[in-house]
C-alpha cells in the first residue's frame, strides 16, 4: 500500500499469509536453500540539500509465527549521493521613503506615494554550476517597477524577468529594484498569523504585500554514467512574498507656554 509521510518513521503493515513457510515455497540464495526472507520496499525520497544524505538507518520489520514467536530484524543503512545546482531567492528591503516628504520611512505610508529599494539574492546553495538561469518577479496589483540595476529580459503588467549569468556554488548576484505604489484602505494588506487574526485581504495595520513570488528556471549538468552529459532543467519556486510592515507619518505640534504672576530671579551668588 503506498503511503506518504514527512519525518523520521514511517511504518507499514505487511498482508497477513500462510504461505511464507519452507515447507510450500523453498527460498534459494545461489541454487541452495536458505532460511532468510527479504521484504523489499519502493520509496521515493526528496532531498533538500546536495551532498551525502541519509535516507534510513535501516528498516525494521516485526513478525510473528505460528507459535505466537515475535521476531525482529533490522536492514541496512541507506545513504544516497545528491548533486546539482539548488538556487535560493532572498529579499532585503534597502530603503522606502514617503516621496511627499522625501524622507525614509520605517514601514509603507497609507495613501501616498510609497517608494522602496529592494535587492533581490540569488544564491546557488548546491554544488553544481546554475547555468542558462532565468528568475521572474511577480508583483502584487498596484505595485510598479520603475528602475532595476540589471537590464529586463521580459516584462509585463505586474512581473518582470531577468536572465542570470553562470552562478558556481556557493556564489550570488544581486538585483536593485525600485518599487513605487500607493497603499489604500483595500489591496494587498494582510492579515498577520497572530491570534485573533485571519489570513487573507483587510485593512491595516497589519503587512502590504508588495512582490507576490519569484520563480526561477535553470540548468546543471553533469557527467552520467562517466559516458555522456546529462543535463537537468529545473523550474522551481525560488522564493515566496514580501510584506512590509506599516508607519505612520509623523506630526509636530507646537504650543505656546503662558505663565501666571511669574517673577524672574537671577542669581546674585555662586550660592544661589
Amino acid at each position: 500500500m503506498p503511503t506518504r509521510a514527512y519525518g523520521t518513521l514511517v511504518s507499514f503493515t505487511l498482508p497477513v499469509s500462510d504461505t511464507y513457510d519452507a515447507t510450500q515455497m523453498p527460498w534459494l540464495e545461489n541454487d541452495e536453500r536458505s532460511g532468510e526472507m527479504y521484504v523489499v520496499f519502493k520509496s521515493h525520497a526528496e532531498i533538500e540539500s546536495s551532498g551525502t544524505s541519509v535516507i534510513n538507518y535501516g528498516p525494521t520489520i516485526t513478525y510473528t509465527d505460528p507459535f505466537a514467536q515475535v521476531y525482529t530484524d533490522t536492514g541496512n543503512l541507506q545513504t544516497v549521493e545528491v548533486h546539482g545546482a539548488a538556487l535560493v531567492v532572498t529579499y532585503t528591503v534597502d530603503t522606502i521613503t514617503d516621496t511627499d516628504t522625501g524622507e525614509s520611512v520605517p514601514g509603507v505610508v497609507r495613501g501616498v506615494l510609497n517608494e522602496a529599494a529592494v535587492t533581490l539574492d540569488v544564491f546557488n546553495q548546491g554544488d553544481y554550476i546554475a547555468k542558462n538561469g532565468r528568475i521572474t518577479v511577480t508583483f502584487t496589483s498596484g505595485v510598479t517597477l520603475t528602475a532595476s540595476t540589471w537590464p529586463t529580459a521580459a516584462q509585463g503588467a505586474d512581473w518582470v524577468a531577468f536572465n542570470l549569468p553562470d552562478i558556481p556554488p556557493g556564489a550570488r548576484e544581486q538585483i536593485g529594484l525600485v518599487l513605487e505604489f500607493v497603499p489604500g484602505d483595500t489591496g494587498p494588506w494582510l492579515a498577520a498569523l497572530r491570534p485573533g487574526h485571519v489570513e487573507g485581504p483587510m485593512a491595516p495595520p497589519d503587512s502590504y504585500r508588495v512582490i507576490a513570488h519569484t520563480d526561477g528556471r535553470y540548468v546543471h549538468e553533469f557527467p552520467f554514467a562517466g559516458l555522456t552529459t546529462r543535463q537537468v532543467v529545473v523550474e522551481d519556486r525560488l522564493a515566496g512574498p514580501l510584506e512590509l510592515g506599516p508607519a505612520a507619518r509623523g506630526h509636530r505640534v507646537f504650543l505656546p507656554t503662558m505663565l501666571r504672576n511669574y517673577s524672574p530671579r537671577w542669581p546674585q551668588s555662586a550660592n544661589d
